[in-house]
């Protein structure tokens, strides 16, 4: 609905469902953040496990590259490979995933 106040509409916009108010409305956007969300709680873990093991003294460069590989790929295969049901109707150029990672590689 609208209201018209002195020439200047106001658009009343209401929601159909109900979210949660820290995740994003639009169901693609909000899909793509649930999945960084819990990706990090996994390779935070990783890097915790590492850490308190000590196991990365023994590294030498080629090893630091490889975990780092093995770490990053995931967090963006497993989006394009698997896209959520929000995901599967939209091209996957046009996901919100795909465009997180294209500003990520610009500006980091």
């Amino acid at each position: 609905s609208t209201q018209s106040t002195g020439g200047f509409e106001i658009k009343h916009m209401r929601r159909t469902k109900r979210h949660n108010g820290w995740l994003p409305s639009q169901p693609t956007k909000r899909s793509g953040e649930k999945f960084f969300l819990f990706y990090s709680i996994f390779w935070m873990g990783c890097f915790a496990a590492i850490i308190v093991t000590e196991f990365y003294k023994s590294w030498r460069n080629i090893e630091y590259a490889i975990f780092g590989l093995g770490i990053s790929l995931p967090a963006i295969i497993i989006p394009l490979i698997f896209p959520s049901k929000e995901d599967k109707v939209i091209k996957w150029y046009d996901r919100y995933v795909v465009k997180a990672y294209l500003w990520i590689a610009l500006f980091n």
